[in-house]
């Protein structure tokens, strides 16, 4: 894969990088970001003079058995003007080239319950042959770690095989990191959640009924009365920390209940989740603050306001000096995972090289022909 002239600028920057010693890079974070245009990791280490050292696209992700990247790809896109496709969640390790089979769902238009217009029958048996695609998905990554994942799903029929056009549907959920079996948010919460779960649900029943819309909807929906609280739900950052949002959708994607609920979450899902120096103490220091997150040794703060990312040194309850900054618009944190110690050197040579080979992107094909 030919690299563009920002990745090879990267590439170089990240191999001169190498030498790095635990004196000035004692810790260095994985980012993974969520953008606008698609998936990628950010790679910051304790450095003054160039603490971003790389910008790699997708996310990628130190699994125990090697490095792995994960993203999405659309596929069977449709010719509406909302241009609609479905996503395909994709994860390979990183110098292998995920293989995408497009298989899409195609209809003849003559068995839509649809009339057909036109202007002959020759002309209209034509277009009864035709074959459109109904459906559409698209795929959000929410948060990722070595050994697990949260994704979300919207799904819906396109206008040209729904009569009456706009119905979608979401779902949320948290499995493993290959798999698809889906674990409640009891699993991973280091309290009871049953009784506060109710109760932050009731409360976003009571703001959504502000909506014209979903107010018939909510009026019908009472907390007290699901069989489970937390089926639906995935982590999301939140004043420093990973806090578990949960999902109740309320009859279509367009009335859902997302309230984020105050429950700590297990470290075997989250990994280092220790915010140092504390909320109450950044939050004073940094004008906007809306997350931080802090290194184990506690020697490196990365902190996000509206519009950037800013990276500080730090030493124990102390914020640093800024070292570090750059825009992060419209933009949502996915994964954080930290290396410290002699770890960063090695992430650094091992992304570096990465960066030089040229990390593939998904490639899409067709479905093998029936023989």
């Amino acid at each position: 894969m030919r690299m563009s002239p920002r990745l090879l600028l990267l590439a170089v920057t990240a191999a001169v990088g190498v030498h790095l010693s635990s004196a000035n890079a004692q810790s260095g974070v994985l980012v993974g970001v969520a953008a606008p245009s698609g998936y990628e990791t950010l790679w910051i280490v304790r450095d003054a003079a160039r603490p971003v050292h790389a910008t790699i696209p997708g996310l990628l992700i130190p699994r125990a058995e090697g490095w792995w990247r994960m993203g999405t790809v659309p596929i069977c896109s449709t010719e509406g003007p909302e241009g609609q496709a479905m996503d395909v969640l994709w994860r390979a390790r990183a110098d292998s080239t995920p293989v995408i089979s497009e298989i899409c769902h195609e209809i003849p238009r003559g068995e839509l319950p649809l009339p057909i217009y036109a202007e002959d029958s020759v002309a209209r048996d034509a277009l009864a042959k035709e074959f459109v695609r109904c459906s559409w998905g698209r795929i959000e990554i929410k948060f990722v770690s070595p050994e697990y994942l949260a994704v979300g799903e919207s799904s819906g029929q396109t206008e040209e095989c729904e009569p009456r056009g706009g119905r979608w549907y979401q779902s949320y959920y948290v499995s493993r990191f290959n798999g698809d079996s889906a674990f409640a948010l009891s699993r991973f919460a280091e309290t009871p959640v049953d009784s506060i779960g109710r109760l932050a649900l009731a409360r976003a029943a009571t703001e959504l009924t502000k909506d014209e819309m979903c107010t018939r909807i909510v009026d019908g929906f009472n907390a007290k009365e699901l069989l489970e609280v937390g089926a639906a739900w995935y982590p999301s950052r939140e004043q420093g920390r990973w806090m578990p949002v949960l999902m109740e959708e309320l009859g279509t994607g367009d009335c859902q209940l997302l309230p984020v609920v105050d429950v700590a979450l297990a470290v075997a899902l989250t990994g280092h989740d220790s915010l140092r120096p504390p909320w109450d103490v950044l939050v004073k220091q940094h004008k906007g603050l809306v997350d931080a997150f802090t290194s184990p040794r506690g020697d490196l703060v990365i902190a996000r306001t509206g519009d950037s990312l800013f990276v500080h040194l730090a030493s124990g309850a102390k914020l640093g000096r800024r070292i570090g900054a750059l825009p992060f618009v419209e933009r949502e944190i996915v994964m954080i995972q930290w290396a410290t110690g002699r770890n960063v050197a090695r992430w650094n040579q091992e992304i570096a090289a990465m960066i030089r080979r040229g990390l593939p992107d998904p490639k899409v094909v067709p479905p093998p022909k029936d023989p």
